[in-house]
């Protein structure tokens, strides 16, 4: 008797490709989130610095003309 050959079919690599794309896919998109997050965290953090500093400014500047 001959030993079992186990044979992976054409079917069989092209569905371990495609869940390996899936799991590509899906880190990716957990990351792309991430970075859009972080991104967005740090425009706000942006935004706010540059209020104060606008507010500061300003205030500089209405000590300036009272002098």
């Amino acid at each position: 008797m001959a030993p079992e050959t186990s044979e992976i079919t054409t079917r069989d690599v092209l569905q371990q490709i495609n869940r390996r794309l899936e799991l590509i896919e899906s880190d990716v998109r957990a990351v792309s989130e991430k970075l859009d997050v972080s991104v967005q965290t740090l425009r706000d953090e942006n935004a706010a610095s540059d209020r104060k500093r606008e507010v500061s400014f300003q205030t500089l500047n209405d000590k300036i003309d009272t002098s």
